[in-house]
């Protein structure tokens, strides 16, 4: 049975201003592979993973998720339906919002927005993410409260109730403490084993994880490693 491409890059070159940072990228990702990107920082690597998201167009090349390239605004909006971003940046807002309310937030755009409210799927959809994460006992804590390692797992939650094809992990034990270190990279390889999520991961340091292939981005360029 020939394997279905969840990720599809072609010939794909982008920057910022006069600076090229992504220059003639080839990338394909099957559905229920776990990749990793690895690359210092400044790399472009954040970089790819908004591309992929819809949040800038390249300059060259093309991008497809699950089959469909990515041209109109309503590609941008299927590629994000598509897909969970857990971003690098953990930032706390000034506004008390419990963990429950904050992974709640990740099912906006999924099941409802606008002036339509979350329903009981979508809050026991919710509770079982936290459930999945570690995270049951904490679902009424402020999220200022929480450890690093905590927000990530909050983070990966957030990414689980969009139940997307795609899950996008971007420096997943950054600013962690030695044990948070060892704890997320176990539970996102279990969380993408049992539910055979499709999963890119980039990261500029080790991390422990099996991963079906692992790609090197390096001055603009992409290659297998």
């Amino acid at each position: 049975m020939t394997q279905k491409e969840a990720v599809q890059v072609k010939n794909l070159t982008f920057g910022y201003g006069k600076k090229t940072v992504l220059e003639h990228l080839f990338l394909s990702v099957n559905m229920g592979e776990s990749v990793a990107i690895l690359g210092p920082n400044g790399a472009g690597k954040t970089t790819l993973f908004k591309l992929l998201l819809g949040l800038y167009q390249p300059w060259q090349g093309s991008i497809a998720i699950l089959g469909r390239e990515i041209k109109s605004s309503s590609d941008r909006v299927f590629a994000r339906k598509k897909m969970a971003y857990v971003p690098q940046e953990r930032i706390i807002g000034k506004l008390p919002i419990t963990v429950f309310d904050s992974v709640l937030l990740g099912r906006y755009g999924k099941s409802y927005k606008g002036l339509k409210k979350p329903d009981s799927r979508d809050k026991e959809t919710v509770i079982k993410a936290l459930d999945t994460v570690g995270l049951q006992d904490l679902a009424n804590k402020d999220v200022a409260e929480l450890s690093g390692g905590e927000l990530q797992r909050m983070s990966i939650a957030r990414a689980l109730v969009r139940e997307a094809d795609v899950v996008l992990l971007d420096e997943p034990i950054a600013h962690l403490d030695k044990k948070a270190k060892e704890e997320i990279p176990e539970l996102i390889q279990s969380l993408q084993k049992e539910k055979e999520l499709t999963m890119i991961t980039i990261t500029h340091e080790d991390i422990n994880m099996d991963f079906d292939r692992v790609f090197t981005l390096t001055e603009g360029y992409l290659k297998e490693a």
